[in-house]
């Protein structure tokens, strides 16, 4: 659902021929200079997503418990406390079981909440630990940095293994 302009500027970024692009994008052959890069940075923004939003405490919490084995040990415990507690006997109450079941149902919420934050921290670790780059060509001269570095209109260079750095259109290859 792209609107007539947005679609326009696509069709013609996917079809154009390169000597067509160029000057489109505000670029040439030799890449773009530091200059023009943090001008366009300034046009167009940075090479980034929205980076997710942590969940706060209580909704992982919440969430720990919402699952279909504490949804079935709530039912037992229900039923249980029916049979056991609300309709039994006077003389043949026992809060024993609904006793262990709510215990069990408690204990399952904690231990995954313990362990969707360890596996969360672990996995944020290991994340700040690797670093991406992307290798542009700036100032006549190929180079690695940063992904959100890349702005409209950068040269990149794509080997084997490389991760696709942004939205981009391309414009020669070798051995694709």
């Amino acid at each position: 659902d792209l609107d007539k302009e947005t679609a326009a500027r696509l069709q013609f970024a996917a079809s154009a021929s390169p000597e067509e692009l160029y000057p489109a994008l505000r670029t040439s052959p030799a890449g773009l200079s530091e200059a023009q890069a943090e001008k366009q940075r300034e046009d167009f923004g940075a090479n980034a997503i929205g980076g997710k939003k942590e969940k706060s405490l209580p909704r992982r919490l919440a969430e720990a418990f919402i699952n279909p084995f504490s949804a079935i040990l709530f039912f037992l415990a229900v039923v249980s406390a029916c049979t056991d507690l609300i309709f039994a006997a006077p003389g043949d109450k026992n809060p024993v079981t609904v006793i262990v079941i709510s215990a069990m149902l408690l204990f399952s919420g904690i231990l995954r909440f313990i362990q969707d934050t360890r596996s969360g921290n672990a996995a944020k670790k290991l994340a700040d630990m690797v670093t991406a780059t992307a290798t542009v060509k700036r100032d006549g001269q190929f180079r690695e940095i940063p992904p959100e570095e890349i702005v409209v209109g950068d040269l990149i260079r794509l080997s084997a293994g490389d991760l696709v750095p942004a939205d981009m259109r391309l414009v020669e290859s070798k051995d694709l």
